[in-house]
């Protein structure tokens, strides 16, 4: 597994993400998991090995990072309920060991949420050691970040963490291509 590209890509599935917002509907889960299944076949086409890890008030690592894009796809297709508690500092951290493994450069932890969080490890410590673990860190907002607690957090790392607030289908899959790599950058 050294040296493929990996990318972790962390779904928040809490109950907020059950509700529409502008053209991401019927919720903002489903738009998400549409966008998701889009680029991972673009990233396995390009060679990465892609993970999945579900998180509400837990996290769940769904899928160790392979090149399967079927694989990928069948699971994205149970993903389809919310449940109560948001944790992504627990998703950051099932990233990281995702990742640990594949010594590649480029490494990277996709965190895709509507910005709430009230559970779990704290994000502060969440975020140090995903950076002491060499893992890039990006952070999609589905309804951009104004008043998103989550960014609060955030501010204190600047530039280490890549920010894409999105408030359209069309900004999520693009957030989704420049943060996983699958836009060739």
């Amino acid at each position: 597994m050294s040296g493929v590209p990996g990318v972790a890509i962390a779904l928040d599935v809490s109950i907020s993400m059950a509700r529409a917002y502008g053209d991401l509907s019927p919720s903002k889960l489903d738009a998400a998991v549409e966008a998701i299944a889009a680029v991972s076949r673009r990233l396995v086409e390009a060679r990465r090995r892609v993970g999945l890890v579900l998180f509400a008030g837990w996290a769940l690592p769904l899928i160790y990072p392979v090149s399967d894009a079927k694989l990928i796809l069948r699971s994205l297709r149970y993903v389809n309920r919310t449940y109560e508690g948001s944790a992504p500092g627990d998703a950051i951290v099932e990233g990281v060991r995702m990742l640990r493994p594949l010594q590649a450069r480029d490494r990277r932890i996709v965190l895709v949420t509507d910005g709430e969080y009230n559970m779990g490890v704290p994000l502060e410590h969440a975020i140090v050691y995903e950076l002491n673990s060499g893992i890039r860190l990006d952070m999609v907002v589905i309804g951009g970040l104004e008043g998103a607690r989550l960014a609060e957090v955030g501010k204190q790392f600047g530039e280490s963490i890549r920010w894409w607030p999105v408030r359209s289908k069309g900004e999520l899959y693009q957030a989704l291509l420049k943060s996983t790599g699958a836009a060739g950058e």
